[in-house]
């Protein structure tokens, strides 16, 4: 099963994004997949938002027990991932996807990104 929708750059976004996902999981019967796929996606979509200013895709496709959701956006600055200051008040949103996603990524072609993430029912994912 797969889906796909296009948000526009709005400050809703990360909203119509974690109810997307919560309903395509619901929809494909991964519920137990649903809380941390919002949450990433949110942050990824909230990133979009922030930093790279334009519309996005998203892309999600399950496979029991595997959930791929792929954000895509027109700026192609590069990722940036690494420590975050005790003191900052946001700049967390990558390590949270790392620590939730079985794996993650990102891809770039110079106009545009790409960032990943997988989840399997079969790892703990929603605990």
């Amino acid at each position: 099963m797969a889906d796909a929708v296009r948000l526009v750059h709005d400050a809703l976004a990360p909203l119509r994004a974690r109810r997307w996902i919560a309903q395509r999981c619901q929809q494909w019967g991964c519920d137990e997949l649903a809380d941390n796929a919002a949450l990433m996606l949110t942050e990824l979509v909230t990133n979009v938002y922030m930093h790279a200013g334009t519309d996005c895709l998203i892309q999600a496709a399950y496979a029991q027990p595997t959930l791929s959701v792929a954000v895509s956006d027109e700026d192609g600055s590069e990722v940036r991932h690494g420590a975050v200051p005790d003191s900052a008040e946001d700049g967390r949103g990558l390590a949270i996807v790392a620590a939730l996603a079985d794996a993650w990524g990102t891809r770039g072609d110079g106009g545009s990104k790409r960032v990943w993430f997988v989840l399997s029912a079969t790892n703990g994912a929603g605990t």
